[in-house]
């Protein structure tokens, strides 16, 4: 039986054949005219069946033939964007050379140009081929084309505020009062104070209100935010919660030194500790996990965040706060509010004939607020509205919750919020690194006068403000926050990507899938998936985790040949095979946190690299030489935690700590990486090409820049080159004289 065909991915594999998209990259290719036109014919034909596909996927439920015609259809979409992709490829492909021209004065031919336009020729026939046939079953089903509803979306910003909460004031100085009240003669040092509800009450919303309020954050010298959810493992929350206290990576394995740390962290000190979404009912594993929670001062806090009150017994909670729900007035006002941030044009004073319903329907809840109105919200005639409230069940779980949210997204949206499948269950994750992984994947749809990562940071702001995403802490490291998606959501999401993404262990077969997460547990692990699968040449995402991956084998690389993101962040890798540059498709390649010491040269062939990730590699010692080839090259991660003076003012680090890192100089005239838009270090060098002057025309540079051995610079001429002051999107710069941490 042919997988159900998920249809976000689909669409947007079709998005990217469309001919307006291509049209471009046909004209630039200098392709033969029978060539081109055959290309132009395909992409067509892709245009007329993209009105059908929304009419498929919903016939492919009860018919097995609609079904197995929708994977069919699905696989030559694949191979038609695989085969665009390769003449994307050839396209960066002829301007290295012709850059080499200039660069070198020499005559550089393409030996490969020939032989590209043979291959392209016989597989854009066959896939004209199987496009005739899939076009003919179309009648032969009584397909009808559907055109995608129009989505209004909102440009506003997310924020690190908590969400919009009313009707809970008084809720919220209750428990500030609880807070901050003196403990009382024979009271342990730390007490626990735990708000139990129902799903949908707000209680996370509430928590983070009274967390983030100016006198709570006066009256405790500590303070740290953990989301726990289904899965309490007592090691897992130790190392959660001193991250969340420093931003440190915990590396201790065992709960006992995990446990001595966290003693050390909390000892003497009066503490608040958030833990939210609590679920253990057993009070043995709590009374394990809270050891070195009794350290504290007098006055230290434990807010915990339920659904059952037998958590707060297990727990042994002190103080039992009942969430009960808003007000009906609440719960309209809420709505309103939520209508007007997915609309801005609507008056809300003109809804005032549904208040009644709407609020009755929202029982109490205000995540049923928010659901209703992301809901009518995308229904524009309002002569439906009544059916809807008539139909619509909002007191429900999570999952449907998370549902009805996912099916009201626009289906660029969904791919990105079903890609997240990959990452595991109660993983913390980037934003900037989350939309790094999508630009890979072209997620993200853009006009020529829009940043690809201005439209993905509005991708993600859209999801978290749907809930599908949650803020868990702030990582005072990399000066950013850290996401998470509550479990239930994950589940949801792993439900609807089905046959797109899938995660697995070292050895395990695997079915058919575009993004593969590979979890790598036991020490030393080989990176092994079973070789003789056909279906790993057809994947675009690899992404490892777990600490263990020790080698990338040569044969590995070779049976990826369409990967467009690799991850293997985090891992004891020491090395890439020369073999690297088979995987000529990749944009993302993330190497965050690796033992990795030198780059194979084979890197400057991968003409399509988007994002390099060297963050935290503290064993790098250079940098290929030919990533001045790599045009389309947008990010090089080069940020190393204890490498900051923002941290070592923050955690009263020493300088002497400064320059243990092993990279002494940046690549040659890496200022033809005009397009950059990330570069966290420049590490000026004495060899021709490598100064402080390769700057000059990086003026696309966002976030952080650290440019040090600055004393290598002797002449003011090759300061004033680098033109800093025109750097104007920076928002850190830091100047670094020499390795003893010489600053400005």
């Amino acid at each position: 039986m042919a997988y159900i065909v998920q249809s976000a991915f689909l669409e947007a594999i079709f998005r990217s054949l469309l001919p307006a998209t291509v049209e471009l990259l046909l004209d630039e290719l200098r392709l033969t005219e029978e060539l081109k036109k055959e290309l132009e014919s395909l992409t067509t034909d892709v245009s007329i069946l993209q009105a059908y596909l929304r009419d498929a996927v919903q016939k492919q439920q009860t018919s097995e033939v609609v079904r197995l015609w929708l994977s069919n259809l699905q696989d030559i979409a694949y191979d038609a964007n695989d085969l665009l992709d390769e003449c994307e490829l050839e396209r960066q492909r002829e301007k290295v050379i012709r850059l080499a021209r200039l660069r070198n004065s020499l005559s550089v031919i393409n030996p490969k140009r020939s032989m590209f336009i043979h291959e392209i020729s016989g597989r854009v026939t066959s896939l004209k081929m199987k496009m005739e046939e899939i076009k003919k079953q179309r009648v032969d089903f009584g397909l009808q084309p559907v055109q995608e509803r129009l989505h209004i979306t909102s440009n506003q910003s997310s924020s690190l505020e908590p969400p919009l909460i009313l009707g809970r004031d008084d809720d919220k100085r209750r428990i500030k009062d609880l807070l901050l009240r003196p403990n009382v003669a024979g009271e342990s040092n730390t007490s626990v104070l735990c708000i139990v509800g129902i799903g949908g009450l707000g209680k996370t919303a509430l928590a983070q209100h009274v967390y983030n309020d100016d006198h709570v954050k006066q009256s405790f010298t500590l303070k740290s935010w953990v989301h726990v959810s289904q899965d309490f493992k007592e090691e897992k929350l130790t190392k959660d919660i001193l991250e969340s206290i420093d931003g440190s990576s915990q590396t201790s394995a065992s709960l006992n030194n995990l446990q001595i740390d966290l003693l050390n962290k909390l000892s003497g000190m009066k503490y608040l500790i958030v833990l939210d979404e609590v679920w253990i009912e057993d009070w043995r594993q709590w009374y394990k996990f809270k050891i070195p929670l009794l350290q504290g001062a007098v006055g230290s806090k434990i807010l915990v965040t339920a659904r059952n009150i037998e958590v707060a017994k297990a727990i042994g909670a002190s103080t039992i706060y009942p969430l009960k729900p808003i007000g009906e007035q609440d719960c309209w006002s809420l709505f309103c509010y939520y209508m007007a941030q997915q609309n801005p044009w609507i008056d809300v004073n003109d809804l005032g004939g549904f208040s009644g319903v709407i609020a009755q329907k929202c029982d109490g809840l205000p995540s049923a607020a928010a659901d209703l109105a992301f809901r009518l919200c995308q229904e524009p005639d309002r002569s439906r509205w009544s059916s809807i409230l008539n139909t619509e069940n909002l007191q429900n779980s999570d999952s449907s919750r998370a549902d009805l949210s996912y099916q009201l997204l626009p289906s660029q949206h969904k791919q990105c919020f079903s890609f997240c499948s990959l990452f595991p269950n109660g993983f913390q994750f980037d934003k900037e690194e989350l939309i790094n992984l999508w630009m890979a994947q072209n997620f993200i749809q853009c006009s020529d006068d829009q940043r690809m990562e201005d439209v993905g940071s509005g991708y993600f702001d859209f999801l978290e403000r749907r809930s599908l995403f949650q803020y868990s802490r702030f990582d005072r490291k990399r000066n950013r926050p850290k996401y998470i998606i509550h479990s239930s959501i994950h589940n949801f999401a792993r439900y609807v990507s089905k046959g797109e993404c899938i995660n697995i262990k070292p050895g395990q077969r695997i079915g058919k899938a575009r993004h593969l997460s590979l979890t790598c547990q036991e020490a030393g692990t080989d990176l092994t998936i079973d070789f003789f699968s056909d279906q790993l040449k057809g994947v675009y995402t690899l992404v490892v985790f777990g600490e263990s991956l020790a080698t990338l084998p040569d044969d590995f690389i070779r049976k990826f040949e369409n990967l467009r993101a690799l991850d293997l962040s985090n891992t004891i890798l020491q090395k890439l095979p020369d073999s690297i540059n088979y995987l000529n498709h990749l944009r993302c390649l993330q190497l965050r946190g690796t033992k990795i010491r030198r780059l194979p040269d084979a890197i400057g062939e991968l003409y399509l690299l988007q994002t390099l990730g060297l963050g935290n590699c503290y064993m790098l010692e250079k940098l290929p030489k030919g990533i001045k080839y790599l045009q389309k090259l947008r990010h090089i991660d080069l940020h190393w935690d204890d490498d900051s003076m923002l941290m070592m003012a923050q955690e009263d680090i020493s300088w002497s700590l400064m320059g243990r890192h092993s990279l002494k100089y940046m690549p040659p005239e890496i200022g033809l990486l005009i397009e950059l838009q990330t570069l966290s270090r420049f590490v000026v060098g004495e060899k021709s090409g490598c100064g402080v002057e390769e700057l000059e025309n990086l003026n696309q540079l966002h976030g952080e820049l650290l440019i040090s051995n600055l004393h290598l610079v002797k002449r003011s001429e090759e300061a004033t080159k680098a033109k800093i002051k025109a750097k104007k999107l920076l928002q850190c710069l830091e100047l670094h004289w020499d390795a003893m941490g010489t600053k400005l």
